[in-house]
């Protein structure tokens, strides 16, 4: 399969990179320094159109590919891994969830609040349990009409800033029996209930908070219930599904560090003044043999990533384009082609 990009591919690459290296790059380093979220970065990406790429033209968003979205994300990550990792979550992850199972409302909801600058947060990992569905404790109790979550989730992306919460729990019927795992839209600061706790220390991309979500009696109306044709019992499996489209983001975000720093070696290296400030004498002909060395094992991530962004475009666009494969086995390349992505 050819990955070479489209004249319109090429221009939105273009108008990414002269976002990222004019407004972003500038004060990447204090948003890490300083802790804080970057609202200014964020402002520029709705500006730019670059929030909500992949929401369909019906709801206000692009209708673009993820493919288009990589192209995007690459660009921010190469000089900001916090952008990176906003412009991911801006186009993939949740958002992907409720764009192929919501309800009308649900799917407006959500574009609303991203095409207006949120950057959604998913609501899995916990305390005790990661991300194993299997060992997940949080609980959605049905009353009525009603579900009441009772619990608490942890290293939540986007804790404090973002609104749209997409939350994983396991539900309870009336009479208490187990149905299985459901997912609920909650919004911070409407629904109460639903609070931010405290913020785990991270290594890195410390412009985005990491926190604690905890969750005290919050009741969530059903109209709010994220359901796939498949219902409580599967329909988990359904919605990670749609969800993985953000593990083409995260390989992407990594790609784009290795690409940033790659570039800023070449840079050095190419600059005079590169030698002669070097600490010892051969350490800027070292940088650069090994940044030349490592120029060609770019190619290999990048070609993943797009080949992952292409295949969820084939698994969620035209039926046509499907070539027949069947739904586990194009599950199984997206994760292998992102997985092998994320760890070149």
């Amino acid at each position: 399969m050819h990955y070479g990009l489209t004249t319109e591919q090429l221009e939105l690459q273009s108008r990414a990179r002269d976002l990222a290296t004019g407004v972003i790059e500038p004060r990447a380093a204090d948003v890490d320094r300083d802790e804080q979220y970057p609202w200014d970065n964020v402002r520029a990406l709705k500006d730019a159109g670059f929030m909500g790429m992949t929401i369909p033209r019906e709801y206000g968003g692009a209708g673009l590919s993820f493919l288009d979205a990589a192209l995007v994300i690459e660009e921010m990550a190469k000089v900001c891994g916090v952008t990176g990792r906003i412009s991911v979550e801006a186009n993939m992850g949740a958002i992907s969830a409720v764009m192929q199972y919501g309800t009308e409302a649900q799917k407006r909801l959500a574009a609303e609040l991203v095409l207006d600058g949120d950057k959604p947060a998913i609501c899995i990992t916990e305390p005790g349990a990661g991300s194993a569905a299997t060992e997940m404790t949080s609980r959605a109790d049905q009353r009525g009409d009603e579900y009441v979550l009772n619990g608490k989730k942890h290293w939540i992306t986007g804790g404090g800033v973002s609104r749209f919460h997409l939350i994983f729990a396991r539900v309870f019927d009336e009479q208490g029996e187990d149905r299985g795992i459901g997912g609920f839209i909650a919004i911070r600061d409407e629904d109460q209930g639903l609070i931010v706790g405290q913020r785990e220390p991270t290594m890195g991309l410390r412009g985005i908070p990491e926190t604690e979500i905890l969750f005290e009696d919050l009741v969530i109306d059903k109209s709010r219930v994220l359901m796939p044709p498949s219902g409580f019992k599967r329909g988990f499996g359904d919605l990670m599904n749609a969800y993985n489209a953000q593990r083409v983001g995260a390989g992407t975000v990594a790609l784009g560090l290795a690409a940033g720093a790659y570039e800023r070696a070449r840079r050095f290296t190419l600059d005079p003044r590169g030698y002669e400030h070097s600490a010892r004498g051969g350490a800027a002909h070292d940088i650069q043999r090994g940044a030349f060395a490592r120029r060609g094992r770019l190619a290999v991530p990048r070609c993943e990533c797009r080949r992952a962004g292409e295949t969820v475009r084939l698994r969620n666009g035209d039926q046509s384009d499907e070539r027949r494969t069947p739904v586990v086995r194009r599950e199984r390349i997206l994760a292998q082609y992102a997985d092998r992505a994320h760890r070149a």
